[in-house]
């Protein structure tokens, strides 16, 4: 009876440092690095833009300009406003 309750919490203790490991996929940590779309002109004298990621629609700024329907990465977030930057610049 032992060997096998020691041996299912064993594997049961690997899952739960496998998974602890694991880079978050939901909230804020989850969204930084991931790749969208500009769905609008991002001028950063202006009041920001929009982009796309992940499906979702979110207001954005970025740094340096960047034209509708460029690929974008998440670099931060505040609120529910994310800054950009080109996917290009981050290779």
């Amino acid at each position: 009876v032992a060997l096998p309750l020691g041996f299912i919490t064993v594997i049961l203790l690997r899952f739960a440092l496998s998974a602890k490991r694991r880079k978050a996929l939901t909230g804020e940590a989850g969204m930084i690095g991931l790749v969208g779309v500009a769905q609008t002109d991002l001028d950063p004298q202006g009041p920001g833009g929009s982009v796309l990621v992940r499906g979702e629609l979110w207001k954005a700024r970025a740094a340096r300009p960047i034209a509708q329907g460029s690929r974008i990465r998440v670099r931060e977030i505040d609120g529910l406003t994310l800054t950009v930057e080109s996917a290009a610049e981050t290779r």
